[in-house]
């Protein structure tokens, strides 16, 4: 750990509230230091949170957003919509060069992971993109797997799957955040006291604090990605790339 995280963690903790259960708008992952050792269990988004695309914008997810709403649009129905937009997502991801937010998240998770918190997870992304989801995070030194969940691989109630570290969320209809979260915990025997989650979409953090009303809950609804997000104006090659590739193509989720 930096001298400088140090002493922003050190200088911060005492002032901790006993309980609490409460949801901030942040643009950096300064804000969670406090809560590191207060957390009993780290749970963290991927794309526009942990990770993004410094190459190849369609391998970020607001392209993802312009090509579901485009393929509807187009007759599909949403749950063909979201087929097609992961077979592009997965194939712009292979060719993306992920570069972490800030560099310092990447020593969050590393610095909980050492200090033996468990830290995981929870993706929009459906588990066929599993390969390439790992391969991005590892090329950024970020290691899920790593901990007490080496090895784990099993499909939730819900239809999500959990697969060392990560919970892969991601198919048409896909259930809240929250939802997931709590079948995960009850499946592997979990009861933290204090929960700390951080995500750049509002309603996941709303979801699992819903979810799990008797857990001390510190969300941060992690905002350094988003004018990235709003500016975000596809092109006339995006444009045609949807209309002219993904609507030919066809996946099937297990």
């Amino acid at each position: 750990m930096k001298k400088s995280f140090l002493i922003l963690y050190l200088s911060s903790f005492f002032m901790l509230p006993a309980m609490e259960r409460a949801i901030y708008d942040k643009d950096t992952i300064e804000f969670a230091m406090p809560y590191l050792r207060w957390a009993n269990l780290v749970v963290l988004d991927i794309d526009n949170t942990i990770m993004y695309s410094s190459d190849v914008p369609e391998a970020n997810c607001q392209w993802c957003d312009v090509a579901e709403k485009r393929l509807q649009e187009k007759g599909f129905s949403k749950a063909e919509a979201f087929q097609k937009m992961v077979w592009g997502y997965d194939y712009f991801g292979q060719k993306a060069t992920m570069v972490p937010s800030e560099p310092k998240f990447v020593e969050f998770i590393n610095d909980a992971q050492k200090i033996g918190i468990p830290v995981i997870a929870i993706t929009g992304r459906p588990d066929m993109m599993r390969e390439v989801t790992v391969k991005k995070l590892t090329s950024i030194g970020v290691y899920f797997s790593h901990g007490c969940f080496k090895g784990s691989d099993f499909k939730q109630a819900n239809g999500t799957h959990f697969i060392e570290g990560i919970i892969y969320n991601g198919y048409a209809g896909s259930p809240q955040k929250g939802e997931s979260l709590k079948l995960f915990l009850n499946t592997v025997g979990l009861s933290p006291k204090n929960i700390l989650m951080i995500d750049d979409r509002q309603h996941c953090l709303e979801s699992v604090k819903t979810h799990l009303p008797d857990v001390n809950f510190i969300g941060i609804r992690y905002g350094l990605c988003d004018e990235a997000f709003k500016s975000f104006k596809p092109t006339q090659e995006m444009l045609d790339f949807i209309d002219e590739e993904l609507t030919r193509k066809t996946l099937t989720f297990k």
